[in-house]
C-alpha cells in the first residue's frame, strides 16, 4: 500500500468499503496437528482394514497425534458380510488365499474356495490381532450425516439399537465402509409380505425350493440345496453368453 511516495504493508485485507480488516490465524507453530475425528461406517473388512492403517499411521511409536477413531456398526459383531451371510454354500467366489490382506495373508485356508465360517474366522480374527474391539460401537445403525461449513465437521445421527435412542457425533472425516451391496431390497412381488415360508438358514430336505438369480450367491447355493430338495426351480433373467 503505497503512502505520500512510501510503500508499506498493511498486516490486513482490504474490504469493498475503503476499510482493511485484519488477517485471522492460528496460535500454532508449522505442521502442528489438529485435532481431528474420524467416523467409519461399518466393521466388515474395510473397516478392520481401517484401524490397521489408522494405528499404522496415527499411533506409530513416539507419536502423540489428537486423531480420534470410531466405527459405528449396525451388527451385534464385527466381520461384516461374513457375518451376516449363512445361506447353504455360502462361500468366497474368488481364490480364497487371495482374499485376504495384502499384508496379513492366511496360508491355512483349507481349500480353495472357503466357507463363510473360516472368513470370518480368519477377519475377526484379524481384527482383535488389530486392536478394532477399542474403537468400534455395536449395534449402532448410521442414520445421517449433515456438512457443517462453519465447523468444518459432519454432524452425525447415530441409532443405538440396543436402546433404541439416538445419539449425535461429529466428525471431521467420514468413511463409509458399510459395502455397496449391504442395504439390499426383496424383489416387489404380491404375496411377499404374507409368505408362511423360512429363510434359508433352516433345514430344506425335502422341501420345494424356489431360488431367484444365478449370480455367485445362486451358483454357491443351488448344488447344495438340490441334493436334498423334494423339487427345485431356477429362474434366471437371461441366459448367460457361454449357455447360447
Amino acid at each position: 500500500m503505497a503512502t505520500n511516495g512510501t510503500v508499506g504493508h498493511v498486516n490486513g485485507q482490504a474490504n469493498g468499503n475503503g476499510t482493511v480488516a485484519p488477517y485471522r490465524y492460528t496460535h500454532a507453530y508449522l505442521r502442528k496437528a489438529r485435532p481431528l475425528r474420524i467416523a467409519i461406517i461399518g466393521c466388515g473388512v474395510s473397516g478392520i482394514a481401517a484401524v490397521h492403517m489408522f494405528k499404522e499411521r496415527f499411533r506409530a511409536p513416539g507419536q502423540d497425534l489428537p486423531i480420534e477413531l470410531v466405527i459405528y456398526e449396525k451388527n451385534k459383531s464385527i466381520g461384516g458380510t461374513w457375518y451376516e451371510n449363512r445361506y447353504p454354500g455360502c462361500s468366497c467366489d474368488v481364490p480364497s488365499h487371495s482374499y485376504t490382506f495384502s499384508w496379513d495373508g492366511n496360508p491355512y485356508f483349507s481349500r480353495v474356495y472357503v466357507g463363510a465360517p473360516e472368513l470370518y474366522d480368519y477377519f475377526t480374527d484379524r481384527a482383535e490381532a488389530y486392536g478394532v474391539p477399542e474403537f468400534v460401537r455395536l449395534q449402532h445403525q448410521f442414520e445421517s450425516a449433515t456438512w457443517n461449513n462453519a465447523t468444518g465437521q459432519y454432524e452425525l445421527t447415530v441409532k443405538d439399537l440396543a436402546t433404541g435412542t439416538l445419539v449425535e457425533d461429529k466428525a471431521e472425516v467420514v468413511i463409509n465402509a458399510s459395502g455397496v451391496l449391504n442395504s439390499w431390497k426383496w424383489p416387489d412381488f404380491p404375496g411377499l409380505e404374507t409368505f408362511a415360508g423360512k429363510h434359508t438358514s433352516a433345514d430344506l430336505s425335502g422341501k420345494t425350493v424356489g431360488v431367484v438369480g444365478t449370480g455367485s450367491s445362486g451358483i454357491q447355493l443351488v448344488p447344495q440345496v438340490q441334493a436334498v430338495a423334494k423339487h427345485m426351480r431356477v429362474a434366471a433373467r437371461r441366459y448367460s453368453a457361454r449357455s447360447r
